[in-house]
């Protein structure tokens, strides 16, 4: 898997370096030796350059350095990783990090990510089917690819590093208005001399290209319209899937709409940028004379680099919440996303800017551990939360998780509704017309059910909550699509809920004129009480019963309910595929959204007649034996005094072994 990330990663900015056909038409002539081509005569001449490039080259780089070393000493070039030497070096862990990629970076960087190729957990994916069966898919496309290209990528692939950058960077004071200005993405080089002479090889064909130099360093910039290419003529052509009973459609039409794209060795890296700007605001940075603050000196970023996850995550973000919610406004106004107008509005950018300004830095990682792939989001706070509002936010017994039971397709767990219902309704109310939608809603039921809904509904919702479906045959929606739908949840007021729910059965008598009736049942034990028909009786609508002495449960009908009263014949805590899911989640926590893919998947495909399996293309197999092997989904999002995490956990199926019969098969 490793090796094609890093596959991956080169087609990207080949794609953006492009070769002409002149270019891919030498490259293919050296398919014998395509592993070490680049040494070829019929790429780059032997020697390398010829001498007098090669001098000129070297001095230009010398002259780089020198400037770099004179105009700040804590930049030179072993620190920036500038190479001047034509000969591949071995150790590509002291060319180039994530971090120093952040030291040619302004310090108020709204947004830097990065991916590390060179992490174990690529090879650790291995061990999952999912990604051998993409792999597998991914090595038979591949093969569909012109051999000119591939050669291509290999250069571009034995050049380049094991990490690669990208970054939004702060909007420079142009009047412009939109993103492309702002995106900027960085790799590694382990040759730059090697792919400089590559990038000449672009030029020769390329069209609409110019060069500039800039404090010493030259950089390109073509200028393009959205959906062009960047040749004169490509040389990719990939296979049509064509089909009897399929016609394709024809692309609506898009506004051309110039675009630039700028590329430049900056001393280790090769940048490319949706404008010069960016680029040109590195180069400031790495030829300063005068001491100046990047990204990497922020005590902003600081926290991301130290964290325990940056060196081993396979992919690692770092966001600045004020200028990323700066760059998002700007993304909104963005004329070319044709979003409405009054979307800003909605979004009420000011109040969203104040809340940010309680958060100092916020991280992402992805890894993998032994039961799938990972994904933690970490904000990490200004100051630091009270003990008592700690307490307050997360859940310490997760007493509500034993209503529901083991096998449910999926579920929603939390605390507090009505806590979280006043946050939201203070959101809505900001805005005139989504505070005049939200006053229309609590009229709306208040005219239908005679109840407040703050006040008789939500104001008892203050306790853990679960919200979940669930297999069941019986209940109004269950005999025909065996499915149950259930809310359960703890009050401190157990009274209230009571009169509600009786408010609840008097108005659902009179408004159906008694074609639903109420009925008081019992139920192993427990009282239960059910809306049906008068004519039929299996026809339950709702039914609710009390738990204990401070949590009900409503579901959808008699039948329903009967699977949940008094517990589930086995509780979700107690099922293996729970406790794998959550298990290496933090504690205490906020509750759980979790999606038991085994038992979703079965109940999906008991709609799909087992016939139509064999009509299925190769590609829908694929993606049902893919997520076929995903066991399950689980997240939760807790908070301690200083930070507030996310954490999301797909639980993966190892690599199933082959059958006796399929390795006989084989032989």
């Amino acid at each position: 898997m490793k090796s094609f990330i890093k596959k991956g990663t080169t087609a990207i900015i080949g794609l953006l370096l492009l070769s002409t056909p002149t270019y891919s038409a030498e490259l293919n002539n050296n398919k014998k030796n395509k592993y070490n081509f680049y040494y070829s005569t019929n790429v780059i001449e032997k020697p390398v350059l010829k001498e007098a490039d090669k001098d000129r080259y070297l001095q230009q780089n010398l002259q780089q350095k020198t400037i770099l070393a004179e105009a700040n000493p804590k930049k030179t070039s072993s620190n920036l990783t500038n190479k001047t030497n034509i000969s591949l070096q071995n150790n590509q862990s002291s060319l180039f990090t994530a971090a120093n990629a952040a030291k040619i970076l302004p310090a108020n960087t709204a947004l830097f990510g990065y991916i590390n190729i060179s992490s174990p957990d690529w090879q650790d994916m291995d061990r999952f089917e999912v990604f051998n069966t993409y792999k597998k898919t991914l090595s038979t496309y591949m093969a569909f690819l012109p051999e000119s290209y591939e050669n291509y990528m290999l250069l571009l692939q034995s050049l380049l590093g094991d990490h690669v950058a990208f970054a939004f960077l702060h909007k420079a004071d142009t009047g412009i208005i939109g993103t492309d200005p702002n995106l900027m993405m960085l790799a590694a080089v382990e040759d730059q001399q090697a792919l400089q002479a590559t990038i000449n090889k672009f030029k020769v064909g390329a069209k609409n290209i110019k060069e500039q130099e800039y404090k010493g360093i030259k950089i390109l910039e073509v200028e393009t319209s959205q959906g062009n290419s960047l040749t004169q003529k490509s040389p990719l052509k990939f296979p049509q899937l064509s089909s009897s009973n399929t016609t394709l459609k024809k692309k609506p039409k898009i506004p051309n709409k110039k675009q630039t794209l700028a590329i430049a060795i900056i001393p280790g890296y090769i940048a490319v940028a949706t404008s010069v700007e960016p680029i040109k605001q590195s180069i400031d940075i790495s030829t300063s004379r005068v001491s100046v603050e990047t990204l990497f000196d922020n005590p902003k970023f600081q926290p991301t680099m130290k964290h325990p996850l940056a060196n081993k995550a396979m992919f690692g973000m770092y966001q600045n919440p004020v200028e990323y919610v700066n760059l998002l406004e700007d993304i909104i106004k963005d004329p070319s996303l044709f979003l409405p107008p009054e979307s800003l509005g909605l979004l009420n950018m000011k109040q969203i800017k104040e809340e940010v300004k309680q958060y100092n830095t916020i991280n992402s990682f992805v890894t993998t551990q032994p039961e799938g792939l990972r994904f933690q989001v970490v904000a990490h706070r200004q100051k630091p939360l009270s003990a008592s509002k700690v307490k307050l936010a997360n859940i310490t017994e997760e007493k509500i998780l034993s209503s529901i039971p083991a096998v449910t397709y999926s579920a929603f767990t939390g605390k507090n509704i009505n806590q979280t219902w006043q946050i939201i309704s203070q959101l809505l109310s900001i805005q005139p017309k989504t505070a005049e939608g939200l006053k229309e809603f609590r009229n709306f039921f208040r005219s239908n059910t005679g109840l407040d809904f703050d006040k008789d509904i939500i104001n008892w919702m203050d306790g853990e909550y679960a919200f979940f479906f669930y297999p069941t045959k019986g209940g109004f929606v269950g005999s025909n699509f065996k499915l149950g739908v259930a809310l359960s949840f703890q009050t401190s007021n157990p009274q209230a809920v009571s009169g509600s729910l009786e408010k609840l059965d008097k108005f659902i008598q009179t408004v159906s004129k008694n074609e639903v009736i109420v009925s008081k049942n019992t139920i192993k034990g427990n009282s239960v009480t059910t809306w049906e028909s008068p004519t039929v009786p299996s026809q339950s609508l709702l039914a609710y019963s009390w738990l204990d002495d401070n949590t009900v449960i409503i579901t959808t009908g008699k039948g329903a309910i009967a699977d949940l009263v008094p517990q589930p014949y086995v509780p979700l805590p107690s099922a293996y595929n729970f406790k794998t899911a959550t298990s290496s989640l933090p504690r205490p926590n906020q509750g759980y959204f979790y999606m038991n893919m085994g038992s979703l998947l079965s109940w999906i495909y008991s709609f799909v007649p087992s016939e139509s399996n064999s009509s299925y293309s190769p590609y829908v197999q694929m993606f049902k034996k893919s997520i076929g092997s995903i066991y399950s989904i689980s997240s939760t999002s807790s908070i301690t005094a200083e930070q507030e995490q996310f954490d999301l956990l797909v639980v993966l199926a190892p690599v199933r072994k082959e059958s006796n019969k399929a390795r006989v098969f084989k032989k």
